[in-house]
């Protein structure tokens, strides 16, 4: 997938994650947001793209201003297994995964099936680098550029806009 910055904005969301909890879009505004979304059949690649980029992006959200959201592109589940879908990757993963069982995000932003989708937005809440498919060190490194240069750009949260 190229980078392909459409200048679309991060969709006004409510979803629970596979704990239960609730996050909303309002909890990322101001914040560079790094979005990764998959469907069951992508879920292969997001592993490589975490430990490549990992490394890179952890000491850059020490201060709030870069913030990481998963995405589970659940549409077609059918309800009745929907709990045991929730519990299955309580079990397997650790860190949140909002559960889209709409696929709002994957209609929104055109997640290929069977594929991973990276999406990097600005403080603003606009979508301006996308990338995925399986993890390359060379598409990481173009991702960890955009973000770096975000944040750069970024003022610091609870500060006014840079002048």
């Amino acid at each position: 997938m190229a980078d392909a910055g459409s200048g679309a904005r991060l969709i006004d969301f409510a979803l629970t994650d596979q704990f239960g909890r609730k996050h909303r879009r309002a909890e990322y505004a101001g914040a560079v947001t790094v979005l990764v979304g998959t469907d069951r059949g992508g879920s292969v690649h997001v592993g490589g793209w975490l430990e490549l980029a990992r490394g890179e992006l952890e000491g850059l959200a020490a201060d709030g201003r870069l913030r990481a959201l998963g995405v589970a592109d659940l549409r077609g589940v059918p309800r009745v297994l929907r709990p045991a879908v929730r519990k299955a990757l309580a079990a397997a993963l650790a860190q949140p995964v909002l559960l889209d069982w709409e696929g709002r995000f994957a209609t929104s932003y055109g997640f290929a099936p069977g594929a991973c989708t990276v999406l990097v937005a600005d403080a603003r809440g606009r979508v301006v680098h996308r990338t995925g498919g399986a993890a390359d060190p060379a598409l990481v490194v173009d991702l960890v550029r955009c973000v770096r240069a975000l944040l750069a750009a970024a003022p610091e949260r609870g500060a006014g806009p840079r002048p």
